[in-house]
């Protein structure tokens, strides 16, 4: 950092600072689904000059994942879901807004971008681990990254076959939990053994942001 502040957490590491933009919540975006669909496209209405995460809150335990994708110059989340389902989006950016306030401290970076504001809600993640087995994170009103954070293997059709499963977090109701979806197929080896990897979970508390 040529010159300016650095904000630094607890465990010492860089909250913020002129060279490293904080992410602070933007807005919310809900949606809805009325059945199975794959790449249900949501525009998050954010330029894909910035930088964006969104995180994902359904009103029920059905599997939502996907992506961020850029659609003529727009992010957009997209969205494949196992059965009809109603969710919310809350979105985060580097990209900060102006402030109307009056009191309070703001950071810029070398290109005179504002980077930082006390006026802005910082992204607040939380990490937690999840597996196959059932597990589950209990904490009040969360919102996951609807990513697939977990894969394995399982042999099928009595070891003729093997198939890659994937654990996608999802979010409602007061825990977070693993929702597996197979795909995959293929011819299995002699020998061939059980694998698994991955199950961090990115999730928030949506209290802060509602």
């Amino acid at each position: 950092m040529a010159y300016g502040i650095g904000l630094y957490n607890t465990n010492g590491k860089v909250f913020a600072s002129p060279d490293t933009p904080c992410m602070h919540f933007s807005h919310k975006v809900p949606f809805s689904v009325s059945g199975a669909t794959t790449n249900h496209l949501v525009s998050l209405g954010l330029s894909v000059n910035s930088r964006v995460v969104a995180y994902c809150r359904t009103d029920r335990g059905v599997s939502v994942y996907g992506g961020i994708t850029n659609v003529n110059g727009i992010w957009h989340q997209s969205i494949t879901a196992q059965a009809a389902v109603n969710g919310t989006l809350y979105v985060f950016t580097n990209d900060v807004p102006p402030s109307d306030s009056k009191y309070g401290l703001e950071m810029y970076g070398a290109d005179g971008r504002r980077t930082y504001s006390t006026a802005c809600r910082p992204l607040a993640n939380l990490t937690g681990s999840l597996s196959r087995n059932g597990t589950i994170i209990y904490t009040r009103s969360p919102a996951v990254i609807p990513v697939p954070c977990e894969y394995w293997v399982q042999k099928i059709q009595q070891g003729q076959n093997v198939q890659l499963w994937v654990g996608a977090p999802v979010a409602y109701g007061d825990h977070v939990q693993f929702i597996a979806r197979g795909s995959a197929i293929m011819p299995s080896e002699t020998g061939f053994g059980f694998q698994v990897f991955g199950g961090t979970v990115n999730y928030i508390d949506t209290t802060h942001y509602d």
